[in-house]
């Protein structure tokens, strides 16, 4: 065996919501794995210890938790039906109001104006 693709499917615990993850294995290099090796046994060690590797159980579980947030569309619901009409013109912008800028007295002014000269 060079290379096995391995897939798992979790379920979130009330079973209404599925997450799906795969990748490749390969064989740690020198290692013969033959078809007939792959026992139950075997075959539960390496998917558990790629999965590990991998960093697959959180990776699963937030797509289970991204899913259980997704907003669910409500039952019954007809969307109504939409004329489109493409000569509506868009909405103008609204101009920019740009404030008259504030013009502070320099240190000379501060001086003449009290009295200073």
């Amino acid at each position: 065996i060079c290379q096995l693709v391995i897939g798992i499917t979790a379920k979130s615990s009330d079973s209404n919501s599925t997450a799906y993850i795969d990748g490749v294995w390969t064989p740690p290099e020198g290692e013969m794995l033959m078809l007939d090796d792959l026992t139950a046994e075997k075959s539960s060690e390496i998917v558990n210890q790629f999965a590990a590797d991998q960093n697959w159980w959180s990776g699963l579980d937030a797509q289970l938790e991204s899913i259980q947030q997704q907003p669910i569309s409500p039952e019954n619901f007809e969307a109504p039906e939409i004329t489109v009409d493409t000569t509506v013109e868009p909405t103008p912008e609204p101009d920019p109001v740009i404030p008259d800028p504030v013009v502070e007295p320099t240190e000379d002014e501060t001086v003449s104006e009290e009295g200073g000269e």
